[in-house]
């Protein structure tokens, strides 16, 4: 229809060639129903790129002639395109830049509201509320294109809401893939599906870790944690990512508020290392008490009887910082069934070194160490016997938080030494 206008004025380009052409057209919209500025936008944008091909270029004279044709041809080829809205009248009026106003007004009713409903399946309703909140901002998003938007406009305005919506989501929610179904009424509903973009979790290991508490009696922290946290299965890695504080302070909540923490005076550090399987670290230092047991095999010891054995050590922390400590060490023989009791006396410096002096009921004799953390992995140990006078040093390596390595070095013999802890 556009281009039979155009052809229908065509025979008239001999004569606009000696007078006045015009130049520049400018449109104007006025209804008397207030239309949203996103579609006004697009309405006008659209008019006036019509009018311009329609009107561009020809004589003033031309077209101040036949006005009332061109209002009368504008005004059809506008009442076909605009849907929803009925075009009451065309004014021209022109000159080297002419000026078209359009009088618009709505068919039948308008939406006069707009509600959002977001799909989120089964995620976990903890986890819909952190996305809600990312995406708060939907529902002005959606008002600002359907309100004062007369109900039959509603699906063509709706590839444009469509299409502003996707670039919100993308900037806001990157993790997800919108999908809409728009329910056209004076109480107009969109409804938003989300689909997770890219690779997921599909799993969640958390793993405990401490240096002065028995791994055993954390177990059930780990599955408390793991048991709340299964929640994430499912969602984007990427979402994970973005928001990491929100997952790190719902793991920090769990574990402050178990009822283990709160008895042994536990402290609780977490980190997420987001993955096809998400793993929680949780670092645990206990601020009253030092509790562990270790077995030991010794591999390359001329004495085969002490090659296997175990330690439990049972300290309590006092003092300023809680850098000092009282303690007892049962040590225990299987192959021969010999066990040595060794109270002691411990004092911490920083995080990374320790000097205790302990006494060996059983042998009559004292004992002074020191350790000393190099890195995560590695911690060196002197240790001597005040006694026999005998020196003995360590180097120990953390395979992981129940298996260690430790070559031992004496001044009679070097070995081996595998050690387990629970």
């Amino acid at each position: 229809m556009i281009f039979v206008l155009i052809i229908l004025f065509a025979s008239n380009s001999l004569a606009m060639a000696t007078s006045l052409k015009i130049e520049e057209v400018n449109c104007t919209i006025v209804s008397s129903e207030k239309i949203p500025t996103h579609i006004y936008n697009r309405m006008n944008e659209t008019i006036e790129t019509v009018s311009w091909q329609v009107l561009l270029g020809r004589s003033v004279d031309e077209v101040e002639k036949n006005r009332q044709e061109y209002e009368r041809l504008i005004k059809e080829v506008f009442d076909r395109v605009l849907v929803g809205y009925s075009i009451t009248k065309v004014e021209i009026t022109s000159g080297s830049v002419s000026y078209i106003k359009f009088h618009l007004d709505p068919w039948n009713d308008v939406v006069k509201d707009c509600s959002v409903e977001i799909e989120l399946g089964a995620i976990s309703p903890d986890i819909q509320s952190v996305i809600i909140s990312d995406v708060s901002g939907i529902q002005s998003k959606v008002e600002e294109v359907f309100l004062g938007l007369p109900v039959e406009a509603v699906d063509w305005a709706g590839v444009l809401v469509k299409t502003m919506l996707k670039d919100y989501f993308d900037n806001t929610l990157p993790d997800f893939r919108p999908n809409f179904d728009i329910t056209a009424g004076e109480n107009t509903l969109v409804k938003i599906s989300l689909v997770p973009i890219g690779s997921v979790v599909n799993d969640v290991d958390v793993i405990v870790e401490s240096s002065n508490f028995p791994n055993l009696l954390l177990k059930n922290i780990q599955s408390d944690v793991e048991k709340d946290l299964w929640i994430i299965r499912g969602l984007p890695i990427s979402f994970i990512d973005n928001n990491k504080d929100y997952f790190l302070t719902l793991v920090n909540q769990k574990v402050q508020n178990h009822h283990l923490t709160k008895l042994y005076g536990l402290e609780i550090t977490s980190k997420i290392i987001s993955g096809s399987i998400t793993k929680i670290e949780l670092n645990v230092v206990s601020k009253r008490y030092r509790i562990f047991v270790e077995g030991y095999m010794d591999i390359g010891r001329d004495n085969d009887d002490d090659s296997f054995s175990a330690k439990l050590h049972f300290g309590r922390m006092f003092g300023s910082g809680n850098n000092n400590e009282v303690f007892v060490e049962m040590l225990f023989w299987p192959d021969n069934f010999k066990i040595h009791f060794e109270p002691g006396f411990g004092r911490k410096f920083g995080k990374t070194s320790l000097i205790d002096y302990r006494y060996n009921i059983s042998k009559n004799a004292s004992k002074a160490r020191i350790y000393q953390d190099v890195g995560s992995k590695f911690t060196l140990r002197l240790e001597r016997d005040f006694k026999i006078k005998e020196n003995e040093f360590g180097i120990r390596y953390k395979i992981h938080e129940l298996l260690s390595v430790e070559y031992i070095f004496t001044d009679g013999e070097n070995w081996l030494r595998v050690i387990g802890k629970l």
